[in-house]
């Protein structure tokens, strides 16, 4: 790589990260990379070459797509930003429900048979209902809308 073609690249990284990042300053920047400000200068002068330690710390702060599309472009690649399948969760969650619900019944039962007192069952009960209300919410999060 050609010492213009370095300079390009760390400029056009440092400038994603200010274009995706509004308001990072140069000094922010050194910071997450763990260097001095004026490094940060240096790298986007030419001066000085963006190290890995330095790229990965800027790669997991600010993301893939600000740091490594200008890399892949060199390669003719594109870095795109994924997005999880909401599936699996939506699997998860409802196993999840459906495991929540049968606490009150294995509740009753311990207390029936007294491997717990009463005090106990109403603290676990009010926890089990907690825990209800709260895997409502996130299930009601990631389903999907149906158009009415």
């Amino acid at each position: 790589m050609t010492p213009r073609t370095r300079q390009a690249l760390q400029e056009t990284i440092l400038d994603n990260i200010k274009r995706d990042h509004p308001g990072t300053t140069d000094s922010e920047i050194a910071g997450v990379a763990g260097v001095d400000r004026s490094l940060v200068s240096r790298w986007r002068n030419g001066e000085r070459e963006i190290g890995l330690t330095e790229l990965i710390r800027l790669q997991r702060h600010y993301g893939a797509v600000s740091v490594l599309t200008p890399i892949a472009a060199l390669d003719g690649c594109e870095v795109r930003q994924l997005t999880p399948d909401p599936a699996p969760l939506r699997r998860g969650s409802l196993a999840v429900v459906q495991a929540a619900s049968g606490l009150a019944s294995d509740i009753e039962a311990a207390l029936e048979d007294g491997r717990i007192t009463g005090a106990e069952a109403a603290q676990l009960s009010d926890a089990a209902d907690q825990l209800a209300r709260r895997l409502e919410r996130l299930r009601a999060a990631i389903t999907p809308r149906r158009a009415a």
